[in-house]
């Protein structure tokens, strides 16, 4: 069983047709390619004479893509703290979250790493994503103008729907919209480096791997965070109230609720944990395969009950 996608890591894939877009774009620009968070397109890359390179987060992507074995670079790991061991490349595609800071960050990254003169494929958010998402793509394309020649592709690729926004659609009892998430590409050739590099800033590297531990328990993988740990507490996982069925039913960075959260998982099932180091004890035993310790404290204790709930089928 591949390890489900998770809302915290971002993980949207392109579809078939959506990747293949992108990879036509990359190899009419050039032959040696950087992907970074997109592995569907690296798949896509495999086979077409030249080097090939990929960054992402999630250790399991070799697993949803094997053809990258052998045939690409394979960095895991926070792109900032990995992109200067990536092979030289003359175009980098990127596909950030959808948010104006990390937009800026991969951009600059990816101008630090690309060859002068080179080519940057990105993708970009609608300008109905959020209220200020138009003046965000404004900012955004005044700064890719200043790097090189823009060229602006609209609606130009498709995201397959994930089971964690199925999921969060479904308890809203709303249906299967299908695949519905879509983006705009931005194409910026004759990239000038520039002079000095940006040192990034540690604050906003990817929040699904700074202060969260992963397992992986089956298919699913769950996040736990040690922010809301409080002394003495009463319960180890304590339900959040507005969250029907335990379901977060927004992944948006802008949703309140998002603050209560430290521990979610891939299903967007979540809670507040007050005790992370029982919680941790828990969650490790699961991932063994070791369920016997933690089903017998739920015969008990409604807050090992209350995790059980929150990773059952």
């Amino acid at each position: 069983m591949l390890p489900e996608l998770h809302p915290l890591l971002y993980e949207w894939y392109f579809t078939g047709h959506g990747a293949e877009v992108v990879a036509e774009h990359a190899r009419g620009a050039g032959s040696r390619w950087l992907t970074v968070g997109t592995p569907s397109v690296a798949s896509a890359l495999v086979g077409t004479p030249g080097s090939l390179a990929l960054i992402d987060a999630n250790d399991a992507v070799t697993l949803r893509f094997p053809n990258l074995v052998g045939a690409a670079q394979v960095l895991i790991g926070e792109v900032a703290a990995v992109i200067g061991r990536a092979l030289p490349s003359d175009v980098v595609i990127v596909d950030p979250p959808w948010y104006l800071a990390d937009v800026q960050r991969w951009l600059s990254l990816a101008s630090q790493q690309v060859d002068s003169g080179g080519t940057i494929i990105t993708t970009l958010f609608p300008e109905l994503t959020r209220p200020s998402a138009g003046r965000e793509r404004d900012n955004l394309l005044a700064a890719c103008q200043r790097l090189g020649r823009v060229e602006l592709r609209t609606a130009a690729v498709t995201y397959r729907t994930p089971r964690f926004e199925l999921e969060a659609l479904k308890a809203l009892q709303l249906p299967d919209p299908g695949d519905w998430r879509v983006a705009d590409l931005l194409i910026i050739r004759d990239v000038q480096r520039p002079a000095a590099a940006v040192a990034p800033d540690s604050a906003s590297f990817h929040r699904g791997l700074v202060g969260w531990e992963r397992f992986v328990i089956g298919p699913q993988v769950v996040f736990l965070s040690q922010r809301h740990s409080a002394a003495d507490a009463p319960a180890s996982v304590v339900p959040i109230v507005s969250c029907p069925g335990h379901v977060l039913t927004s992944v948006s960075e802008r949703d309140s609720r998002r603050a209560l959260v430290s521990v979610w998982t891939s299903r967007n099932r979540v809670a507040t944990v007050l005790d992370p180091l029982q919680v941790r004890g828990w969650l490790q035993a699961l991932a063994r395969g070791e369920p016997a310790a933690v089903t017998a404290a739920a015969q008990k204790r409604a807050d090992a009950q209350l995790l059980l709930d929150l990773i059952a089928d």
